[in-house]
């Protein structure tokens, strides 16, 4: 596969973007389960950005960065509705999430359920229907962002939020 996304100054989320463009949880849209509760927040109700993201999003017609209040990451507002290719990263990926964990004085990243889905996602703790080609390219662009020590300090901070807002264990990863 010949990468060539460049939206981004890091190469890591571009190759994530591009491997994950047209591959969606289920072979269908996810939405018509469930009347595309993702897409219907509220003004406060947005998704958290990678870091290199803010700049695209920022001024972009239908989306707003702000500071995540749960987080104090900068996340993106969107109009509700927008195409695919305009999604960030943790739409893309959504109900899950890439998770950081330590392992042998190395950061491993690893997709898993988005704990903050729970509520909102009829998908998240179904044993089965995900689509497994989905699943195996979240495991791939995992291994990418693994290999940017940005990124893995960013996930690794931010996994440690995640759980802490969720006060459980940590998701089933995948």
């Amino acid at each position: 596969m010949g990468y060539f996304y460049n939206r981004f100054d890091n190469d890591s989320l571009n190759k994530a973007y591009e491997l994950l463009e047209n591959c969606t949880p289920l072979k269908f849209d996810c939405g018509a389960l469930c009347g595309g509760k993702c897409c219907k927040g509220g003004d406060n109700d947005g998704m958290i950005l990678f870091p290199g993201e803010e700049k695209y999003y920022a001024g972009k017609s239908g989306f707003t960065v702000k500071k995540d209040l749960a987080t104090g990451c900068l996340s993106v507002v969107c109009s509700g509705e927008c195409s695919r290719t305009e999604r960030p990263l943790s739409c893309r990926i959504f109900p899950f999430f890439f998770y950081a964990a330590e392992k042998d004085g190395k950061i491993r990243i690893r997709p898993g359920e988005d704990i903050r889905a729970r509520g909102v996602c009829p998908l998240v703790g179904s044993e089965d229907g995900y689509n497994r080609e989905f699943e195996r390219k979240m495991r791939i662009a995992a291994s990418f962002l693994e290999q940017d020590a940005e990124m893995c300090r960013f996930l690794n901070g931010i996994t440690k939020k995640i759980t802490d807002f969720g006060a459980f264990s940590l998701p089933r990863t995948r």
